[in-house]
């Protein structure tokens, strides 16, 4: 029997009407007779002496719990023979399943939904980070309270199996809503932070579509089939937001969004990202073929005309003995030193700009056909060059940044369990992306080995390189232009933790797994060179291969920049057993770095990871872009391109070309933390050097202005 109106309950907790009631129990709307306020009382009539130990734990474990958007936990007891009671702070307000039945089947505002999606991505995170995680279980509209201030609060941990009139939820010990339960849990697997992505994913849909997923269950029967797009019911959300929500509710867990903090990373990018005209790839498309057709021309008309005037029009000759190309962006760009141009008297004096103009050979690898008609010409090789702002020019054209990078070492560039190529390296590419094109999803990540990154840079394969690369003077000189430390590393050694060894000196002999062609290896030499030690280095090209051996026992000691021996020994199958020495040999700031000769270009990588870096110092972060650029504080009004010109213009970038790149992927802090912090995704590593300046660390950028 449900307890009555007015009924006290404890001595202290006045029954004011009933919320909600199931075969398992109640929750009742009460008033704190010694505190003075509403509260909400949950009743758990499961008794038993199972059921009572349980409940204990988990309202113990609840009621340690702050965070802004759960409801706190007052008081929880037992009364024998009665039942077992949780007293919570009463949340004032509407849940979003009554907001969505007064919608008259019409969705809510997408902006509306992803701002409370997003706060509630954050208590779950929260839930997610205690020890042990605390899963909820029952994630829906229902239990979702707005408050009268637009605050999101997530209620209903799931103690009690509950049972809403109106609802679908279904009584028993494995209580659950079907359409927002996920498979696991319906099967009556075991539930884990995965159920919640499930649940959280089917909870966006239901709001953004007014439609409830159907059940797991009857999809992989084959009664119902798979949600229908959400852009396809409701065609005010794009296609990304709606494919971020289908992610998170794959029913095959490795397919599934990864946790909560990704599905909130995920979702807000998307949002962020404004979907293109349906004819804008058909201009795209005919402006392209319009280009090839001019640019075809310009060829034609050179060779025609004799290689002997190509200096005038651009272009220079050489006996390199390797075959050139210009980059397209040469012959798209419609400068006035487009060979097209109607020829100018030879004695015109040239313009300023002609003669400030800076220009860079690409170089790259022989191509037969390009070679066969060069030496139709005269057995010559044409040696191209592009113009300063050529790199940015082509990467306009081509839609996409292009970069080096890899997608085997986690933290840095890997791949997560859906196939997205994620981590700390990979975001400074969707950094620049999103400042230079609007879009951080609109980047190709070319995995590279060691030994391939240098050449990928010298021949501007790639428009930047963001692998893991140590700066080195020589690399400098040789390879491009590398931007600023990003992160400060150093080379150490792991062992396996029965192996006694310590120290270099015990090392004396032993046989050392190492990367070819990279400075860990010459490191190596010189460290057991100066002690007159002797090792035998075991060597392989591709570091999946070096790490490889080395679990396989193939070695006795592997070495490498110690944050990438950290990341790898999590994922090996016993991590305890290994170990990273207190060691370090060398120095090695890693950086991101363009070819040489484009300054403009360099100057926008570099200025894009300033801006970072700069952002978390002002305190702007991925969620307080748009809120900050109202800010009194100058320097920050300015960062976000609302005061004054930063030097975007001389660039050739949008004002807020900064803004978008920390909406992309948040400040310089959120980025490590989000794969490196105290709950990173790959792994934790405490920040040390890579701290801000103002924190006692080394990483530091001139100001935006």
């Amino acid at each position: 029997m449900p307890l009555s109106v007015g009924h006290v309950l404890n001595n202290r907790y006045r029954i004011v009407n009933l919320l909600g009631q199931g075969g398992f129990g109640a929750v009742y709307k009460a008033w704190d007779l010694n505190l003075e306020r509403p509260c909400a009382v949950k009743e758990n009539l499961d008794t038993t002496d199972e059921a009572r130990s349980q409940f204990r734990r988990e309202a113990r474990m609840l009621a340690d719990l702050d965070h802004h958007n759960l409801p706190n936990v007052i008081d929880h007891f037992y009364l024998t023979g009665q039942g077992q009671y949780l007293v919570m702070d009463y949340v004032e307000g509407e849940d979003l399943q009554s907001k969505l039945d007064k919608q008259s089947g019409k969705p809510l505002p997408e902006d509306d939904v992803l701002g409370w999606i997003d706060q509630v991505c954050d208590a779950l995170i929260y839930l997610h980070e205690q020890n042990p995680p605390v899963i909820h279980r029952d994630i829906k509209p229902a239990n979702i309270r707005i408050t009268p201030d637009g605050k999101a609060i997530l209620v209903d941990f799931g103690i009690a199996k509950l049972f809403t009139p109106g609802s679908m939820t279904l009584t028993g010990a494995r209580a659950y809503t079907p359409g927002f339960a996920s498979p696991e849990q319906q099967g009556c697997k075991g539930t884990d932070v995965l159920s919640d992505v499930y649940s959280l994913g089917a909870t966006t849909y239901s709001l953004l579509t007014t439609v409830v997923p159907p059940s797991a269950t009857d999809i992989i029967s084959g009664m119902e089939p798979p949600p229908t797009p959400v852009e396809q019911i409701n065609p005010n959300v794009s296609p990304r937001v709606g494919q971020t929500v289908l992610d998170a509710l794959q029913l095959n867990r490795d397919q599934r969004t990864a946790s909560v903090l990704e599905f909130k990373i995920a979702l807000n990018t998307a949002a962020r990202i404004p979907t293109r005209p349906a004819w804008l790839p058909w201009v795209g498309g005919i402006m392209a073929v319009l280009l090839l057709v001019i640019g075809s021309y310009v060829i034609f008309s050179l060779i025609n005309s004799g290689g002997g005037d190509g200096d005038a029009a651009g272009t220079t000759l050489a006996r390199s003995g390797t075959q050139t190309f210009q980059a397209q962006a040469v012959l798209l760009t419609g400068t006035p030193q487009s060979p097209t141009a109607t020829p100018e008297p030879e004695t015109e004096t040239p313009t300023p700009e002609a003669t400030e103009t800076q220009e860079i050979t690409v170089t790259a690898t022989p191509d037969l056909e390009a070679t066969a008609e060069a030496e139709a010409v005269g057995g010559e090789e044409a040696v191209e060059t592009i113009t300063r702002g050529a790199i940015l020019d082509r990467v306009k054209e081509r839609g996409k940044l292009v970069c080096g990078g890899r997608t085997n070492l986690i933290g840095f560039g890997y791949m997560d369990e859906a196939g997205n190529k994620i981590g700390f390296d990979i975001d400074l590419c969707r950094a620049v992306a999103a400042a230079v094109l609007g879009d951080p999803e609109a980047v190709e990540i070319v995995p590279l080995t060691a030994a391939d990154r240098g050449p990928a840079l010298q021949t501007a394969e790639v428009d930047m390189l963001s692998r893991n690369v140590t700066w080195t003077s020589s690399r400098d000189a040789q390879w491009g232009n590398f931007t600023t430390i990003t992160f400060y590393d150093g080379q150490s050694f792991m062992v396996p933790v029965d192996s006694g060894i310590k120290t270099i000196e015990d090392m004396d002999g032993a046989s050392v797994c190492v990367t070819s062609g990279t400075t860990t290896e010459k490191n190596l030499a010189d460290v057991f060179r100066q002690r007159g030690l002797d090792y035998e280095a075991v060597i392989f090209e591709e570091t999946a291969s070096v790490y490889g051996a080395y679990e396989e026992g193939r070695c006795d000691v592997i070495t490498s920049d110690r944050s990438q021996l950290a990341a790898v020994r999590e994922g090996f199958a016993n991590p305890e057993d290994h170990e990273v020495l207190d060691i370090t040999i060398s120095k090695e700031p890693l950086t991101a770095a363009v070819p040489h000769g484009d300054d403009q270009w360099f100057d926008i990588v570099k200025i894009v990871i300033f801006a970072l870096i700069n952002a978390e110092e002002l305190g702007v972060t991925q969620m307080n872009v748009e809120t900050m650029k109202n800010s009194e504080f100058i320097y920050v009004r300015r960062l976000l391109g609302q005061e004054y010109d930063w030097g975007y213009s001389d660039l050739g970038l949008d004002q807020e070309a900064l803004a978008n790149a920390i909406m992309a992927v948040g400040n310089y802090g959120e980025i490590y933390d989000r794969y490196m912090g105290p709950n990173g995704i790959a792994f934790t590593l405490p920040r040390g050097p890579n701290e801000l300046y103002s924190n006692g660390g080394l990483i530091y950028a001139p100001p935006i202005k």
